[in-house]
């Protein structure tokens, strides 16, 4: 029987993305109107299981007008998914790209009701927590938090369920409290004294029960397990930083981890698949042909003991 995980977001966007044609300081930019997307952490981690075939199901809260293009697309990239409407409308997020340079720009987080928030994981719970993984990734408005780990986060590790949290903000310290399976750390600390900082509280949360923490800085991935920190060459190494690839990354985790892999050997994969995401867009896509390349130079360099 086919393992199976489930990708969990209260907050997707509907990904815009533009060229620049012509800039110039004294007047408009004039950009050429590419592509949309259905986007957000889970969907685009959705996106690279989909090219790992991998079996998988999202489930999302959208609403209004952005949030029917968001079912659009997910409907024409055949992504399967379950969602509860909100009233407020879905955010959008637009990628513009001139050269090799790219910025981001997301709108407001929309207020997401008790209601809603409940409703949603009412109707989709029992579903959830058959999977063999479950994914709660992206952004978290900070009103949602406690509701989705009192009713979703915590009852889903009280069964035994195996549960990754890919998340910031409020909703991710208190996340961490419950001691989900794995944990993306996600603090973009670079300066040396802070990073050794954050690996400190990394292994913190290793100590306190989280079988695998990963906390990725601009050169490393540093992976706590087996009470150890193991040092892996980041995919910055071999490739330019874009947008998408971090999503590529915990697509290849989890598809090892569904498999049984060893945590050495996910986060390897994890990273050659965060090399391989080619495409500007959609986020996420991943290139399987890449990957075995990649494979070949990824090996930790430092394995150090913690106390």
């Amino acid at each position: 029987m086919s393992r199976n995980v489930a990708l969990i977001t209260v907050n997707p966007t509907l990904d815009i993305f533009f060229e620049e044609e012509n800039f110039s300081f004294s007047e408009k930019i004039f950009t050429k109107h590419s592509c949309i997307a259905a986007g957000g952490t889970a969907v685009n981690v959705a996106r690279g299981l989909q090219r790992l075939k991998r079996s998988f199901k999202l489930y999302i809260i959208i609403g209004g007008e952005i949030g029917e293009l968001v079912k659009r697309q997910l409907i024409k990239e055949r992504i399967p998914f379950c969602f509860s409407e909100n009233k407020e409308e879905t955010r959008l997020a637009a990628i513009w790209m001139g050269g090799s340079k790219k910025k981001m720009f997301v709108t407001p987080t929309p207020k997401i009701k008790f209601a809603a928030i409940r409703k949603f994981i009412c109707e989709h719970y029992s579903e959830i927590a058959n999977h063999d993984l479950v994914l709660i990734g992206g952004s978290v408005p900070e009103e949602s938090s406690e509701c989705i780990i009192s009713d979703l986060l915590r009852p889903l590790i009280n069964q035994r369920v195996k549960v990754i949290v890919d998340s910031r903000g409020l909703f991710a310290q208190r996340a961490y409290i419950e001691v989900p399976y794995v944990i993306r750390y996600n603090w973009n600390l670079q300066d040396a004294q802070k990073v050794k900082q954050c690996l400190q509280l990394a292994c913190d949360l290793h100590r306190k029960g989280t079988s695998l923490v990963i906390y990725n800085t601009n050169k490393y991935s540093y992976s706590i397990y087996d009470s150890h920190i193991w040092r892996y060459p980041n995919f910055t190494q071999f490739t330019k930083r874009i947008y998408g690839r971090g999503d590529a990354f915990l697509a290849g985790l989890i598809s090892r981890l569904l498999d049984e892999y060893s945590f050495g050997e996910a986060v390897r994969f994890a990273i050659a698949c965060g090399a391989s995401f080619t495409r500007d867009f959609p986020l996420g896509e991943i290139s399987r042909e890449l990957i075995p390349k990649y494979l070949l130079k990824i090996q930790y360099d430092v394995k150090q003991r913690i106390m």
